[in-house]
C-alpha cells in the first residue's frame, strides 16, 4: 500500500507540473490577447472590440488559472493521499485532522 500511494503521489505531482508547464508555455505565446487588448483600449465603447476582448480574456486568464492551479495542486498531492498513523494504519489526511481535533477536545 505505501508503494502504491507513493507512486500515485508522484503521478499527481508530475501531472500537475506538466499541466502548469504546458499552460505557462501557451500563456507566454499568447500574443493574440495583447493585440486584442490594445485594440479594445483604443475603442472601448465599440461592441465588437469588447466582445473580441472578452473572448480572448477568457482564454488568457483561463491559462493563468491553469498555471497557478497546476502548480498549487501538485504540491499537496502526496499529502492528501494518505498519512500513516502511529499504530501503522493508513488513513486519509482529513480523518487524521478530525481525529486529532476531537482528541484535544476530549470527545
Amino acid at each position: 500500500m505505501p508503494t502504491f500511494l507513493r507512486a500515485l503521489g508522484s503521478l499527481v505531482v508530475a501531472a500537475g507540473l506538466f499541466i502548469a508547464a504546458v499552460a505557462g508555455w501557451l500563456l507566454a505565446a499568447d500574443t493574440h490577447f495583447q493585440e486584442v487588448a490594445a485594440a479594445y483600449g483604443r475603442h472601448p465603447e465599440h461592441a465588437l472590440f469588447q466582445a473580441e476582448y472578452w473572448a480572448a480574456a477568457v482564454r488568457h486568464y483561463g491559462l493563468l488559472v491553469a498555471v497557478v492551479g497546476g502548480t498549487v495542486g501538485a504540491a499537496p498531492g502526496p499529502v492528501a493521499l494518505g498519512v500513516k498513523q502511529p499504530d501503522g494504519r493508513w488513513a486519509s489526511t482529513r480523518l487524521v485532522i478530525v481525529t486529532r481535533v476531537l482528541r484535544r477536545r476530549g470527545a
